[in-house]
């Protein structure tokens, strides 16, 4: 979810400057984008971690320690 909203920054910073979509989500500084940017980096290993377990199509069992010395 922040990775779709970090790549769709320049469409959301648009939209929130539609007259009255401040008061309805309020708005996004660029301390707050800043952060999102780091927030996507640093959960970055998380989501990879959590691809290669949820596949169906192969085994993961070989690739729980790999996963956890990221």
């Amino acid at each position: 979810m922040f990775q779709r909203l970090h790549k769709l920054k320049d469409a959301v910073s648009l939209l929130l400057t539609e007259p009255g979509m401040h008061h309805q989500v309020g708005s996004f500084g660029s301390d707050q984008w800043e952060a999102l940017a780091v927030a996507v980096e640093a959960l970055e290993p998380c989501f990879e971690a959590t691809e290669q377990l949820s596949g169906e199509k192969f085994a993961t069992g070989s690739q729980v320690i790999p996963s956890v010395m990221l």
